[in-house]
């Protein structure tokens, strides 16, 4: 479970980013852009905290 929790934290964080770079070469507009780093940073703070517990001693 934890690996497939990465990995959806890690591809929130890189739709994020592909998005606005492609935003920025006025491949995507402003408000489609919005759209998805919205929906990556919910997605990103909703799984991250899963996989990101510290270990009880």
């Amino acid at each position: 479970m934890k690996p497939l929790l990465m990995t959806l934290s890690f591809l929130a964080l890189a739709a994020s980013l592909v998005s606005s770079i492609i935003c920025a070469n006025k491949g995507l507009s402003a408000e489609t852009n919005k759209m998805i780093l919205l929906t990556g940073t919910i997605i990103w703070f909703g799984v991250t905290p899963f996989w990101m517990r510290r270990k009880k001693n």
